[in-house]
């Protein structure tokens, strides 16, 4: 929590995705693929924010700048058929 805080005074708010559903809008695909690209350790770790039994993730912007590029080349290179 407190690295959370510490984010929060440092960057402004537009900067820090909270979930995976504003993560999937950023980077132009579903929920579904970036649950995947979490699990294949594919995209940039979350910082784990919250208590509980279903802490928060949370990411930076600038982090995933270079997973969004690498989504949107795979995107060019799949066939129609299959998007």
């Amino acid at each position: 929590i407190l690295m959370y805080a510490i984010c929060f005074k440092e960057k402004k708010m537009d900067e820090i995705l909270v979930n995976t559903s504003s993560v999937a809008k950023f980077c132009g695909c579903s929920v579904r693929t970036i649950r995947r690209a979490i699990e294949k350790n594919e995209m940039p770790q979350p910082f784990q924010t919250g208590d509980g039994k279903r802490p928060n993730k949370t990411w930076l912007k600038k982090d995933l700048e270079f997973f969004r590029d690498t989504i949107i080349k795979r995107k060019k290179h799949t066939p129609k058929k299959y998007l």
